[in-house]
């Protein structure tokens, strides 16, 4: 059976929530071994614990009599499930024999196949005794928390059930209040000790009882105190909370005055923390975590030319010139990826604070708040590693859940507290910070180690010292989708009321978000926080539903090499191919050579700033601009003729309205981790339209993409700007083994132009035709490139516009209505309006004009809107437009 609960990646992502609207009451009771001192029950679903008792998911039982032990838990009818027995929390506890028990439910609360009699006659291992003490205390009137700490009588032994004094490290227990002035907590204690402890309220020695003595304890048997600390030391006072937070109010995460924050946040990844994808890693075995890749830069670099680029290549990530680009483009917020050694000692024994990373967040921070964004801090590589992923967190093991050679758990746990700590300590009062994301992506299944819970109350402890106002993320295990081990009701006293769940979504159906169950359950805010590396058209669904259901979102990532999927691009070069190549080969460098070396890594530090990034816009659109609609198109920003249109640059927007992919093999989106390609070069666009690298012999005109794999039906949607009206010749430069038709089609797909383009002799051997030509009007006209039989690969189309044309067309391309510019809306000079409203997208009306031709916009809110606009001859026309 301990192999049973493990639950593979995919189904962790994809799995929908189950809800509990008609919920059936079974009750559970069992009669065990006398002398059991705890039992617990775990089963086939996640109501029962999903067999995840090494995750601490198994359910402890009340106990009625000695031997006697019952529960009750709310069931889906008339439904298949297993259940079995343990005596302590994980499989090593379980019943013997250890065979589980299948049943149906019925339909009726408790009764018939709804309430289970059980007998286990023995148990595979009996956990060490314990002694039952309840602490009872009575404090001044108006304390209002209380906490437990204490241990033995001189650290000879480990006492962790009261913190072995650790209270800087957040090991103390918080104590739930019982009445007015009184506090209580019973704990399972080592038998036979004796323990000394102290009250405290608030979570650190400033705020212990007056008294100096401690209060002891023996564990020879079950106790009770009767506690009284008659005045405190110290008594936390109230913290001076900045103007601009994010905080929790309900089931909603909002700004410091309450109002509804729908997070529209960027991920910095590939900044702090180097991901071996995101570096064109292939050889995972040289180069498979952020050290790899480093120690491989460092046979070719001094010591101080490679600690310059380090230093270089994140100083040129994120500059003031990104973060306002990132606000213009419709950003409110940024997700911090901190990696651990920026911030506090490597080595587990050494907690000294590194100010670098602080000096970097707070730059970070104050571009921020210059451009009124909140900065989310993310604790993405952890001490020792958060688990078997080793790539995300920069690590080899799961040294935080298990130890390793250089440092164990608690060493590894302490660091990830006190760093915790000192983030909040210098940060809690700045302005703008969107609050702290405990860890990323824990994903550790295999040992009885793990205790996120116990890790999530400690930080939270230490945070809340120095920092009351501000939101915690808590992301769950598998990858951050598994909350059975931190739900609300597993926190006891601990449980802060300023916290949201995180959730994370790669390649899964549009069903829905792991969490939204506890969102509802327990009425607190659920947070998207990593998606991405998926098409636009993922893009644009995962971010209409997340945003239909009030769940702000954080995309995945801001800068990666050479890619598609994020906003930009760092772009490749000969320099990063020789890097590339070393640190994948041991090839394209010599490790001799290190001035010539130190040339070439710095050359590509060049291509990292954004100036020198390539702007993917249709990713932007669609995740921003396109919302909610989904029908509009926008046209690509450089397509200005005469000149040279890159098939690459087609309209912005989706399937059917931008570009028709009508390949069977081929899907538009990954709604699974191994739906395949949607791109099948995986280059020049993020969408389901197939371009690769252009090869061969090419011209200056080229963009180094080429449309291919086209197939007869498909179409791409072009826009193209006008320098001025006038009968344009169009050449097309194309490649191909066989005969391919091509056409020139309006909007709605009535042909202008047909030409049979000839087989070249390869699929990159290039060569120009002239197809024909068609009016263009002074500025914007839109046409499709539509494929009538036959595939080729098509580089570009230039548009000509002869000194003295003797060509007539047969067709002129339709005008669009209006188009907008910056922050106004220009009605088509080329027509004569008489009048015009822009309406809201239910059709109120928010403003007329009487002759109009340019509406400003700047002064409305950014969102999707309706202009309906006369002309002269009485015809209206109606478009929706986006601000």
């Amino acid at each position: 059976m301990k192999n049973f609960y493990k639950r593979c990646l995919a189904t962790l992502l994809t799995a929908a929530m189950a809800t509990l609207a008609h919920a059936v009451k079974v009750r559970f009771d069992v009669t065990v071994p006398n002398g059991t001192q705890k039992v617990y029950l775990i089963g086939s679903t996640d109501a029962l614990g999903n067999w995840g008792a090494n995750e601490n998911r198994a359910l402890p039982m009340n106990a009625t009599n000695a031997t006697r032990w019952t529960l009750t838990v709310e069931l889906q009818p008339n439904t298949a499930y297993q259940y079995m027995f343990l005596c302590g929390p994980n499989w090593k506890y379980e019943q013997s024999p250890n065979a589980s028990t299948p049943f149906t439910t019925g339909t009726q609360d408790e009764t018939g196949d709804n309430h289970r009699i059980n007998t286990v006659t023995d148990w595979t291992a009996i956990p060490p005794k314990v002694t039952t003490v309840t602490f009872n205390v009575t404090v001044p009137a108006s304390t209002q928390e209380v906490y437990l700490a204490g241990g033995d009588n001189d650290n000879a032994t480990d006492m962790d059930e009261l913190g072995n004094w650790e209270v800087p490290k957040g090991r103390c227990v918080k104590m739930p209040k019982t009445g007015e002035g009184t506090f209580a907590v019973t704990l399972d204690l080592t038998p036979d000790q004796t323990y000394y402890y102290k009250y405290l309220c608030g979570a650190a020695w400033d705020y212990e009882q007056s008294a100096a003595d401690a209060f002891a304890v023996s564990t020879a048997s079950t106790q009770v105190t009767h506690d009284v600390v008659n005045s405190w030391k110290g008594v936390p006072v109230p913290l001076t909370s900045p103007q601009n937070y994010l905080k929790r109010t309900g089931n909603q995460i909002t700004d410091a005055q309450g109002n509804n924050f729908v997070m529209r946040a960027i991920g910095l990844g590939n900044y702090m923390v180097w991901e071996p994808y995101m570096w064109k890693v292939t050889d995972y075995a040289k180069a498979g975590i952020m050290q790899d890749i480093v120690g491989r830069m460092s046979l070719a670099l001094e010591p101080a030319d490679l600690q310059a680029f380090v230093d270089g290549y994140m100083a040129n990530y994120i500059t003031k010139d990104d973060v306002d680009s990132l606000k213009k483009w419709g950003f409110n917020a940024i997700r911090l990826p901190m990696h651990y050694n920026l911030f506090i000692g490597t080595d587990a024994d050494d907690n000294t604070f590194v100010e670098k990373g602080f000096e970097m967040t707070e730059q970070l921070r104050q571009w921020c708040a210059a451009n009124e964004m909140y900065l989310v801090l993310d604790l993405h590589a952890a001490p020792g590693g958060q688990g078997n992923d080793h790539a995300i967190s920069d690590s080899r093991s799961p040294g935080l859940w298990d130890g390793n050679s250089d440092g164990t758990a608690r060493q590894y746990q302490d660091k990830t507290v006190l760093l915790w700590q000192e983030l909040a300590r210098r940060f809690g009062d700045k302005e703008w910070m969107g609050g702290y994301d405990l860890l990323n992506e824990t994903n550790y299944y295999t040992g009885d180690n793990l205790n996120l819970l116990d890790l999530y109350k400690r930080c939270t402890k230490v945070i809340r010292l120095h920092d009351r106002h501000s939101i915690i993320y808590l992301e769950g295990n598998g990858f951050a989708n598994d909350f059975a081990t931190i739900a609300p009701e597993l926190w006891g006293a601990d449980w802060d009321d300023n916290v949201a769940f995180s959730c994370h979504k790669y390649w899964a159906k549009h069903d829905g978000f792991a969490g939204e169950d506890l969102r509802t359950k327990h009425n607190v805010p659920l947070w998207l926080g990593e998606t991405g590396e998926n098409a636009n058209e993922w893009f644009y669904q995962t971010v209409k539903l997340a945003e239909s259901r009030n769940i702000g979102w954080a995309w995945w990532a801001h800068k990666k090499i050479d890619n598609i999927s994020g906003f930009t691009s760092i772009q490749t070069g000969d320099a990063f191919g020789k890097i590339s190549d070393f640190i994948n080969h041991g090839t394209g460098l010599d490790a001799n050579d290190k001035a010539g070396n130190r040339a070439i890594f710095n050359e590509f530090l060049e291509t990292v700033k954004m100036a020198n990034c390539k702007i993917n816009h249709d990713v932007l659109f669609a995740l921003i601009d396109q919302q909610p609609d989904g029908t509009l198109t926008r046209p690509y920003p450089t397509n200005i003729v005469p000149g040279v249109v890159h098939t690459t640059h087609y309209d912005l927007g989706r399937q059917g309205y931008a570009f028709y992919e009508n390949n069977s093999d081929q899907v538009i989106e990954r709604t699974a981790m191994d739906a395949g390609a949607y791109n099948a070069g995986w280059t020049g666009r993020n969408d389901a339209v197939d371009f690769n690298k252009t090869e061969g012999v090419t011209d200056d005109k080229s963009n180094g993409y080429n449309l291919g794999w086209t197939n007869a039906g498909e179409w791409l949607q072009y826009s193209v700007k006008a320098a001025k009206a006038g009968q344009y010749t169009i050449r097309i430069r194309h490649a191909s083994e066989q005969t391919a038709t091509v056409g020139i089609n309006t909007q709605n797909n009535t042909e202008l132009l047909a030409k049979a383009l000839a087989p070249t002799g390869g699929w990159q051997t290039w060569q120009t035709t002239e197809m024909g030509a068609i009016a263009l009007q002074e500025g914007w006209n839109t046409f499709r490139l539509a494929f009538k039989s036959g595939s080729a690969n098509i580089n570009y189309l230039e548009f000509v516009l002869p000194e003295a044309s003797h060509i007539t067309p047969s067709h002129s391309l339709p005008q669009p209505m209006a188009w907008v510019n910056g922050d106004t809306l220009i009605l088509n000079p080329n027509c004569e309006w008489t009048r015009a409203q822009i309406c809201s997208l239910n059709g109120t009306p928010l403003a007329r004009y009487n002759q109009p031709s340019d509406i400003a916009i700047g002064q409305w809110p950014k969102g999707t809107y309706i202009i309906e606009a006369t002309l002269a001859d009485g015809q209206t026309q109606t478009m929706k437009f986006i601000k």
